[in-house]
């Protein structure tokens, strides 16, 4: 499982890095979503705004690593958008994850965007965040607790100060903790730009609109890691073919 996402991530990465300068981009569709590994409710959560009239709030929300159905095959990801919600049957144009938050265009939804940059160290902590959650996936280590502390986290980096909630589960609490420790011990030097999915729709003149609905990030394994697998894959299957032969 943790193959399969982390090549289906990548794919959709390079192919985002080798569209044409041209504004182009490569585009997948969610067609649905559910919890990878369940959720934990964190109640009041909100991101203060620079802009005004922006700053947000929900009373609780359910936190947890999605998994994806998608026309690109199953990715996981985590949200970086507080501004909107998930749907299926999301169009999603893929990129570089270098801002969070909401990126819908002033009148779109009545207010201006409010984009939150990250930083390289950012982002390739959101990474590594996002590649230990679903590698836990799939070694059946992924709890409900541990799952929505590592969503707690991904928007503790993503928008810092203004990011805050009322309360958590313990256990959340608890996994919080230990995963901010080991964040903070972690080499990120070999560590990628992970892929984000921003929403693209057609607005009612035919103009394009992006961020209407909820922004996710996908992890992207750094290239050691591919090849690695790519040479075990290549390893089961000669062995795989020797067996056949014997018999």
């Amino acid at each position: 499982m943790w193959l399969r996402n982390a090549l289906a991530a990548a794919a959709v990465s390079a192919a985002v890095l080798a569209a044409p300068q041209t504004g182009s981009a490569s585009t997948i569709t969610m067609t649905s979503y559910s919890f990878a590994a369940g959720s934990q409710v964190i109640s009041n959560v909100s991101v203060t705004s620079s802009v005004p009239g922006n700053s947000i709030s929900w009373g609780s929300l359910n936190a947890g690593l999605f998994q994806l159905n998608t026309t690109a095959g199953t990715l996981y990801g985590f949200c970086v958008d507080l501004f909107h919600t998930i749907q299926n049957n999301t169009v999603y144009q893929t990129a570089p994850l270098t801002f969070a938050g909401d990126n819908s265009p002033p009148g779109s939804s009545g207010s201006a965007p409010d984009i939150f940059p990250l930083t390289t160290t950012q982002a390739k902590q959101i990474n590594w965040l996002t590649l230990q959650a679903v590698s836990e996936l799939a070694a059946s280590t992924l709890t409900a607790a541990r799952s929505a502390a590592y969503q707690l986290k991904v928007w503790e980096v993503a928008y810092g100060s203004a990011f805050s909630y009322g309360s958590a589960p313990a256990a959340v609490l608890t996994a919080l903790t230990g995963i901010s420790a080991a964040l903070s011990a972690a080499d990120l030097s070999s560590i990628a730009i992970p892929t984000a999915l921003i929403s693209v729709q057609t607005g009612p003149n035919g103009e394009t609109i992006l961020g209407e609905r909820q922004m996710l990030v996908i992890g992207v394994p750094e290239p050691a890691s591919l090849a690695l697998l790519g040479a075990g894959l290549l390893g089961l299957g000669a062995m795989a073919r020797r067996r056949h032969s014997v018999h």
